[in-house]
């Protein structure tokens, strides 16, 4: 599984992987509208909504569109229309301006050096898995977290340090009964998740959980 997620001169650009919120995954999760988001980046931020559907179409069906069913196409722009346009709307995303039938990336919206680390060449746009499991923001600390320890980590250690991240605090200034809240997190969601995501490895048995460096989230 190849989770290449990087800026264009080919560096891992992990703050704006990790420092990102929790609705930009959420919003980036469903393939069609990170689609659609990719295309307004790589045209200069904003495309008539025409335009926008042709391409979306083009790139699903991976044809030429002049070749695409018109029953194909029409369910694309209904999608669009009624769903994932004013989802990014909502979410300041995107403009959508009905009058003269355009849609633009916010101008005070995601940055857009994120979406463009996101969603980029070589990036994991057509992931939704991987984005819904960065919508998280334990999972993503716990990728901080496997970044700076090294290699293999015990799942208590693990706890410690991301309930420690997240209060800003040092491990040792955690209260026990944090740190359990958060092993048990650790052990009966997040870590099976990861593991079946292909992010991380993790040992039941011996509850060591081993990082298997890729590039695309974090630099090493």
């Amino acid at each position: 599984m190849s989770l290449d997620v990087r800026l264009d001169d080919g560096r891992p650009d992990r703050g704006s992987i990790l420092d990102a919120d929790d609705e930009i995954y959420e919003v980036l999760s469903n393939t069609r509208r990170s689609t659609l988001c990719a295309l307004l980046l790589e045209c200069g931020g904003e495309l008539p909504m025409g335009t926008l559907v042709a391409h979306v179409v083009a790139r699903e069906v991976a044809e030429p569109l002049a070749e695409v069913a018109p029953e194909k196409r029409r369910a694309v722009e209904i999608s669009l229309y009624h769903q994932h346009v004013p989802k990014l709307t909502d979410c300041g995303v995107v403009t959508w301006n009905r009058q003269e039938g355009t849609v633009a990336l916010a101008d005070d919206g995601f940055d857009r050096d994120r979406l463009a680390a996101l969603l980029g060449p070589g990036s994991i746009r057509h992931s939704e898995t991987l984005f819904e499991l960065l919508a998280h923001s334990r999972r993503r600390a716990i990728l901080s977290v496997l970044a700076d320890h090294g290699d293999v980590v015990s799942t208590d250690e693990l706890a410690a340090c991301v309930a420690a991240a997240e209060r800003d605090v040092p491990p040792n200034a955690v209260p026990t009964s944090e740190r359990d809240r958060v092993y048990t997190t650790l052990r009966h969601a997040h870590l099976p998740a990861m593991d079946d995501a292909g992010v991380l490895e993790y040992d039941r048995e011996a509850e060591l959980i081993t990082y298997r460096g890729h590039p695309a989230l974090l630099e090493r």
